[in-house]
């Protein structure tokens, strides 16, 4: 129930998809897990996005390139995110500068997750 009440609160969902959603957590547990990674590795692509191309950088540009790079491992959607920003502004992404965790964990102390 209290995970409900969260759902509830922090989404706006009415309480009875909230109870069926929080249900479902139960049953397989790991499984939404995978949704918070990949949310994490799409903001740690944008922040190194943001960092090589600097005042170059907008949003349209790098949530279009993902969209149309279509569903794929992260690995692949940092490749085709480096080949566009190698295509259109000539400016190379680099290797990824710290491991998911090392930036989870820099997100968490920085209170951004």
């Amino acid at each position: 129930e209290e995970a409900a009440q969260t759902l509830h609160r922090e989404t706006g969902m009415d309480m009875k998809p909230a109870m069926d959603e929080a249900r479902s957590y139960t049953h397989s547990p790991t499984y939404y897990m995978a949704y918070y990674i990949g949310k994490l590795a799409i903001m740690q692509l944008r922040e190194e996005a943001e960092e090589a191309l600097g005042p170059k950088f907008s949003l349209d540009f790098f949530h279009t390139t993902l969209v149309n790079a279509g569903c794929m491992p992260m690995s692949f959607m940092r490749r085709a995110l480096a080949l566009r920003m190698w295509e259109k502004y000539n400016i190379y992404l680099g290797p990824q500068a710290e491991s998911l965790t090392q930036f989870a964990t820099r997100m968490a102390s920085q209170g951004r997750v």
